[in-house]
C-alpha cells in the first residue's frame, strides 16, 4: 500500500491483528528536517478533531 499524505496532515498506522506485525516507512520530499517535526499530542488532537476520538485513542498514548 502506498499513499501520498499532504504537508500539514496528521497520519498514523496500526496493525489490526493481535498477533500481526507491520512495517511502515515515511519518505519525505523535500528533505526531512527535525526542526519541522511535531509529535502529536493526544489531548490537543482530541480537542481539535472530536469526531475522530476513537482513532486518536487507538493511535496515541
Amino acid at each position: 500500500l502506498h499513499t501520498v499524505v499532504p504537508a500539514g496532515t496528521w497520519f498514523g498506522a496500526t496493525v489490526d491483528a493481535d498477533e500481526g506485525y507491520g512495517l511502515a516507512g515515511c519518505t519525505t520530499a523535500p528533505a526531512f528536517e527535525f526542526a519541522d517535526f511535531e509529535l502529536a499530542d493526544r489531548k490537543v488532537l482530541a480537542e481539535t478533531f472530536p469526531q475522530h476520538q476513537g482513532v486518536i485513542e487507538r493511535l496515541t498514548r
